[in-house]
């Protein structure tokens, strides 16, 4: 089945907030403060929060292949195989080179870690596949762009435990406190 472009639009949500996406569709997606996936590549680390078979694993596997016909690195991860195994192995062997290239070179990459509440099913280590993903990356931490998928009730869960755990992703010398609020958290996308 092909992809359909839904143009989707997301919101930020602060931490211990609920949504609101009554300004944004009283003025439209700009002045309410939505963005665009164009908004979110531009972002370091963001966690895209949505419900169960709302398309969040075609979304990351379309924002990889778009990245990569730009010609930029960008890497699709389910998270229990990076739990099981590592970076490399969970990649096809074209985008290990590519990884590979990546690795020894200065530009920006794109990675797509999915899905917390998957792996989480199949009794798979979130915590350990971001150990071995900040491993694997090394020094690439700081051109890394990460995202990582949830469902929303999955999140509010366990949003404490995740938020320490992502922060590991980060290499920066701020406090506990100033980490975490680096991490974006997107939620519940609108169309």
């Amino acid at each position: 089945m092909d992809f359909v472009e839904l143009d989707r639009y997301f919101i930020s949500v602060a931490k211990d907030q609920e949504p609101s996406l009554d300004v944004g569709r009283a003025w439209g997606p700009r002045l309410g403060g939505w963005l665009s996936w164009g908004d979110l590549r531009r972002r370091r680390r963001v966690i895209l929060l949505a419900e169960a078979a709302s398309g969040k694993t075609e979304e990351f596997r379309h924002q990889c292949e778009a990245l990569r016909a730009l010609g930029k690195p960008a890497f699709f991860f389910r998270i229990e195989e990076l739990a099981d195994n590592g970076t490399e192995t969970a990649l096809d062997s074209d985008s290990v080179k590519l990884f590979e290239a990546w690795l020894g070179d200065s530009r920006e990459g794109w990675f797509f870690l999915d899905s917390i509440d998957e792996a989480r099913l199949n009794r798979k280590s979130f915590e350990t596949a971001l150990k071995r993903f900040a491993r694997d990356i090394g020094d690439g931490r700081e051109r890394a762009h990460v995202y990582v998928s949830c469902r929303v009730t999955d999140w509010c869960r366990r949003s404490r435990d995740l938020f320490t755990v992502l922060a590991r992703v980060e290499e920066t010398r701020c406090s506990a406190g100033r980490q975490t609020r680096r991490l974006q958290r997107i939620a519940r996308p609108s169309i």
